[in-house]
């Protein structure tokens, strides 16, 4: 079973080169992060498809492949993303500040 375009090139190029689809370049970027970084949703979906991609997995420098594709405003790459992504950590636990003039009970 073959795939035409982009998707078909970069899984025969992993298969020619004996990588696995979701190996990642010496800047930690995977696959699925220069699928988003480009727009090419149909990379993406095909790299999605068999559930072993790591939608939210970083690089050296944090970047999710979501963050990729909404900075470089590919939407529909964006909303694929968001439907696998696990829910992002709740912020840390902020106390409000205190009213002015509020003493502290000593």
């Amino acid at each position: 079973m073959g795939w035409a375009g982009p998707a078909g090139r970069l899984l025969a190029l992993h298969a020619r080169l004996g990588l696995p689809p979701h190996s990642l370049a010496s800047s930690g970027n995977s696959a699925l992060h220069l699928a988003a970084m480009h727009g090419h949703l149909d990379v993406l979906r095909l790299l999605l498809q068999d559930g072993s991609a790591q939608p939210d997995q970083t690089n050296h420098n944090s970047d999710t492949p979501l963050l990729f594709a909404a900075s470089a405003g590919h939407v529909g790459v964006a909303a694929a993303l968001l439907k696998v992504c696990p829910p992002p950590p709740p912020p840390p636990h902020h106390h409000p500040a205190r009213p002015f003039g509020a003493s502290r009970a000593w």
